[in-house]
């Protein structure tokens, strides 16, 4: 299957998939506000202590949400220039 698609898309369009997702990747990452490691480091630390733990929750929850709206916000609304940016004004012949 990758070898179809390599051979209908070319070295550049490869490189072009490649690209996009990295993007997606690093978008991501910075939806869910980057804190996945701190998040289990906290929460086992504070295995015994069930009011921290339900502390610590509660903030990633609220961070993971306003970091998700926000990015994807930003993604939505200047989608045209990340396109543009993305496929630095290539276009793909099928």
């Amino acid at each position: 299957m990758a070898k179809v698609v390599a051979v209908k898309i070319g070295p550049e369009g490869i490189a072009m998939v490649g690209q996009f997702q990295n993007t997606v990747a690093i978008f991501s990452m910075l939806g869910t506000g980057a804190i996945n490691m701190g998040v289990v480091k906290y929460l086992s630390q504070n295995l015994n202590n069930k009011e921290q733990q339900k502390k610590i929750l509660n903030n990633v929850f609220l961070i993971v949400i306003v970091s998700s709206l926000t990015i994807s916000t930003v993604v939505m609304l200047a989608s045209t220039r990340l396109s543009a940016l993305l496929t630095h004004l290539m276009v793909l012949h099928f």
